[in-house]
């Protein structure tokens, strides 16, 4: 996942015009990685997940294959 992360970022400075690790340099010194997993459950309406946060982050990568993972732009 870190690997990727960085690829990211660097595809990011590419399109914003600046040096490759621009954001990785600052990044390396704080590292964070948060993981929630919630099982799939019978009954729905009984299931206490992550309610609706916004990630503070630079980048939030998420997997595709989970249900009910959404990212709302603008809002």
């Amino acid at each position: 996942m870190r690997k990727l992360s960085f690829r990211i970022l660097d595809l990011i400075c590419e399109g914003l015009g600046v040096e490759a690790g621009y954001f990785a340099d600052e990044l390396s010194k704080i590292q964070g990685l948060a993981a929630n997993h919630y099982p799939s459950c019978p009954n729905p309406s009984l299931v206490l997940g992550l309610g609706g946060h916004c990630d503070p982050n630079l980048l939030a990568i998420l997997q595709q294959e989970v249900y009910g993972l959404q990212i709302f732009k603008d809002g």
